[in-house]
């Protein structure tokens, strides 16, 4: 389904698909077609499926790489939440930066409400608030 290392549970981080993905690959002497996050096609097909474009939409997500950039990439708004998996040093480790980042996802109606009042041209500014302390 996905590359992802791993994800929080209630006993912590624990190992995801993505981290037996390699062996797998290597074991069948091919390359795992991914159709979850952060396959272009996953967000594809749930753009579609919500009928809605992707720069009317955000992909909120506490995982950099495949949940935020990913969307990015398919030209959605990124909201890092730094809850769930969030963990700092990914995050200033990152290929690139989220367009907003929260502390929680509570956080959430104050910024969808600040970009419904913001010019166009302040809705995608990756340079504010995105940047890892």
């Amino acid at each position: 389904m996905h590359r992802g290392l791993y994800w929080r549970t209630d006993e912590g981080l624990q190992l995801d698909t993505g981290a037996f993905l390699a062996g797998l690959e290597q074991a069948a002497a091919t390359e795992a077609e991914v159709i979850g996050k952060p396959a272009a096609v996953f967000f594809t097909t749930a753009l579609a499926h919500l009928g809605v474009g992707a720069a009317d939409t955000l992909m909120v997500g506490d995982d950099i790489e495949t949940d935020v950039l990913a969307a990015q990439r398919q030209g959605l708004t990124g909201v890092l939440v730094k809850t769930g998996k969030y963990l700092l040093r990914t995050h200033r480790a990152a290929s690139g930066a989220p367009d907003h980042v929260l502390d929680s996802f509570a956080d959430l109606p104050a910024l969808l409400k600040q970009l419904q009042s913001a010019p166009e041209s302040a809705v995608r500014n990756r340079a504010r608030g995105a940047e890892p302390p």
